[in-house]
């Protein structure tokens, strides 16, 4: 474009902009810039900076907004428009608009991920909800409250749908990363771990690494090409990528978090330390890996960091962290208990003297003390995991968790392996199939209720129906007339999911409980038939857990 013509088109744009109305309404400030000639891309407006020297001062003034990257709520606000309530019109422009924005975020982030059901994760179920608030307003006091809205929630998007390398990006490109966006980034990154893992051992079956080794996996860690096979290298470079690392077990490749990733961030202190203690492991194969002296340290240690960080966002998980490990520190685990022959182990209770001796002002002394006490009661005599279990240990509100679980797989969405399951479930109601051994980490009771879940929530209550116990389950009439509130159900308790545990006490009917954020439980029961299949028993829940 010339440099006349540029200025003629200016002209009118600036003879646009003076005919401007007074209102807080963007969508008429929008139409009227774009009756100059401008083009509209959502709530957001941008030209090109080339033009001629001449035009420069006149274009900085009248398209500062254009030029600096501002949205509409900017420039209503540089018009004095912002504490004017926005008209009906502007507010559900602005929520179709967020709307758009979202759908449109989350389709391509499930096709990043491969997986059509990501919308089902707790992180982007959040997300959701957030939206559907923000849609359930009719009126803001003023345009800056509704930007405020806008951009926090466009923010929260970003964020939520954001890959894991995409969000290791955005934490590595401020010189201090937010705490909160890097323990969403954590968060995400634990929940997406099963499907890493099921998928690259999906395709590392059918993709042979040749000779496995330390020197393999080296290779792997450094990003190198191992394999023939570019499905095998492209995901395997993807995982480094996102913050995974490749270790050997047991002869075989296995995904991990890989908690070095944000060595090089400048992390704030408590973020630091959050990092360090949660990577922390402090059982192997069920057994205690560390010594009982060094454990009371670490304990000591995260007491006085959720002490001394009250209002950090990530203490209730360290007080979940602090509750796990003082009681693995007090009772042991289920495979290295602190009784043996029927008694309490002396080195066991030399270790507690000490802590209470030397620790006397804390909690962390002061549930050792009361625990001390109970087993003094018992004359220091166990003979059962049970036993042991019936002590509590109860904590101050200042160490005290709003919940003692935390998420160890996922209740939706499933996982790849058993999503590719499922297919063959739903395509011959053969419940023989729930045999097939899967690379998820979940039990095979949790398997099947997990699968009914999915298969309740996809609204295919035919396959949802072939994983009900025959002896229990209703007709099909019954069972079809109330999917409708079943579904609602299960979308809600997975969106409060916490934790699932499995009990094998009895032989034939087993029970899986299911934890929610806030401590509830939900009992569900599967009964294993006489070639080892668990199917489920028809049987509600409601919001008492029972």
């Amino acid at each position: 474009m010339d440099e006349p013509t540029f200025e003629k088109r200016l002209s009118r744009l600036n003879d646009a902009y003076k005919d401007i109305p007074v209102t807080s309404s963007h969508s008429k400030m929008m139409e009227s810039i774009e009756g100059a000639g401008y083009k509209r891309n959502k709530k957001w407006l941008s030209i090109p900076l080339a033009a001629g020297f001449t035009a420069i001062a006149l274009f900085t003034i009248i398209l500062t907004v254009h030029v600096t990257g501002l949205n509409i709520f900017e420039n209503a606000e540089r018009q004095g428009y912002s504490n004017v309530p926005p008209a009906e019109s502007d507010v559900v422009s602005v929520k179709e608009d967020l709307r758009d924005y979202y759908e449109s975020r989350l389709k391509s982030f499930e096709e990043k991920l491969g997986n059509p059901y990501a919308k089902q994760y707790q992180f982007v179920v959040r997300t959701e909800e957030s939206l559907q608030v923000f849609e359930k307003r009719d009126s803001f006091q003023s345009e800056k409250e509704m930007e405020k809205n806008y951009n926090q929630l466009k923010s929260q998007i970003d964020i939520s749908l954001s890959t894991l390398r995409e969000h290791l990006t955005m934490i590595k490109e401020q010189k201090e990363p937010d705490s909160h966006l890097v323990l969403s980034y954590l968060e995400k990154r634990d929940l997406l771990y099963e499907d890493i893992q099921s998928q690259w051992t999906s395709i590392t079956l059918k993709k042979s690494l040749g000779n496995v080794s330390g020197n393999l996996v080296d290779r792997l860690n450094k990003g190198e090409d191992i394999s023939d096979s570019q499905e095998v290298n492209s995901f395997a470079a993807e995982a480094i990528s996102s913050g995974y690392k490749f270790v050997l077990i047991e002869g075989m490749v296995e995904v991990r978090p890989n908690p070095a990733v944000l060595s090089g961030a400048a992390l704030n202190e408590e973020t630091r330390n959050y990092i360090d203690y949660s990577g922390k492991s402090i059982v192997y194969d069920g057994i205690l890996s560390v010594g009982r002296e060094s454990l009371r340290k670490d304990l000591l240690e995260l007491e006085g960091l959720i002490l001394s960080h009250p209002h950090f966002s990530g203490t209730q998980k360290l007080k979940q962290l602090y509750h796990h490990w003082l009681s693995i520190y007090l009772k042991g685990t289920d495979n290295s208990p602190i009784y043996k022959n029927g008694k309490v182990e002396s080195a066991v209770l030399e270790e507690f003297t000490a802590l209470i001796k030397h620790n006397g002002n804390t909690y962390t002394s002061q549930a050792a003390k009361e625990f001390y006490e109970e087993l003094q009661e018992r004359n220091f005599e166990l003979n059962s995991i049970e036993e042991l279990r019936e002590i509590e240990i109860v904590l101050p509100e200042d160490v005290a968790a709003d919940s003692l679980h935390s998420a160890n797989i996922n209740l939706l969405p499933l996982s790849y392996d058993l999503r590719e399951l499922y297919d063959e479930v739903h395509s011959s109601k053969e419940p023989t199939l729930l045999l097939k051994p899967s690379w998820s980490q979940a039990t095979i009771d949790e398997k099947t209720l997990r699968l009914y879940f999915h298969a309740m929530v996809k609204g295919d209550f035919e396959t949802a129906y072939t994983l009900l116990d025959d002896k229990s389950a209703p007709s099909w009439e019954e069972f079809a007339g109330s999917t409708s509130k079943e579904r609602e159900d299960i979308i809600r308790l997975n969106s409060r999911f916490s934790r699932i545990v499995s009990d094998y006490s009895e032989a034939e009917v087993h029970a899986v409980k299911v934890y929610t954020q806030d401590g509830i439980e939900y009992l569900f029961q599967l009964r294993e038939d006489e070639r080892g299949i668990s199917r489920l028993f028809y049987r509600g829940y409601s919001d008492n857990g029972k």
